[in-house]
């Protein structure tokens, strides 16, 4: 029979492990020794995971943070294949920005006009909580209607979130980036086409101003 006495047990967790001294004999049980060593152990484990779980957690960059709520302004589109004086056009145009209670994520949405017809956009933003790292996914009823696209990237202390994705045009692969700025009293949003000889030209420019 193995006896356990209560002054020295040990707490783990949420439930109190007594650890045994002595059998019927007077003899140290080795063998539950080695058990609350595995169980030790395995503690250390559970705290390395929460940990690496920790590290690894989604944020959103401190520049989209602050700029929640509604900011309203005009969005330039740029179409450079059509002639010149008709490739680009202004609409009137809003953004919204809301994160999760807990921070850890930000859904973006914007309208726009083209032709005099509402286009809607969605994006929804996650960065890293322990480095500069940003991804996106983005759909657009004009631009990126027919797949969410991925981006990412990076968030710089400035307030710049600058991000970058590639789309399939025939045999080619072509890239989009898009951009995000706030320094505190105006937001813009730009987006670029990139040929796949990496040539950028912009394609979106929009400028708000907290509603």
């Amino acid at each position: 029979m193995i006896h356990y006495k209560r002054r020295n047990s040990r707490r783990f967790g949420a439930q109190r492990l007594h650890v045994p001294e002595e059998n019927e004999d007077g003899e140290k049980d080795a063998s539950h020794e080695c058990l609350c060593i595995n169980i030790l152990a395995e503690s250390n484990a559970c705290r390395y995971l929460f940990l690496l779980l920790e590290s690894t957690q989604m944020a959103v960059p401190k520049s989209i943070h602050e700029a929640k709520g509604l900011w309203k302004g005009k969005s330039l589109l740029n179409l450079p294949f059509l002639p010149p004086g008709k490739q680009v056009s202004e609409s009137l145009s809003s953004l919204h920005i809301d994160t999760d209670e807990h921070n850890t994520f930000a859904t973006i949405t914007y309208n726009w006009q083209q032709e005099g017809k509402r286009q809607e956009g969605t994006v929804l933003l996650a960065g890293s909580a322990h480095g500069k790292t940003v991804e996106l996914g983005w759909v657009d009823s004009w631009h990126q209607n027919t797949a969410v696209m991925y981006l990412s990237g990076e968030f710089a202390d400035d307030g710049l979130v600058k991000t970058k994705g590639s789309y399939p045009a025939g045999k080619e692969v072509w890239g989009w980036t898009i951009a995000f700025h706030h320094d505190g009293n105006e937001l813009t949003m730009e987006m670029e086409n990139v040929t796949p000889g990496g040539e950028a030209v912009w394609a979106v420019k929009a400028t708000y101003t907290k509603d």
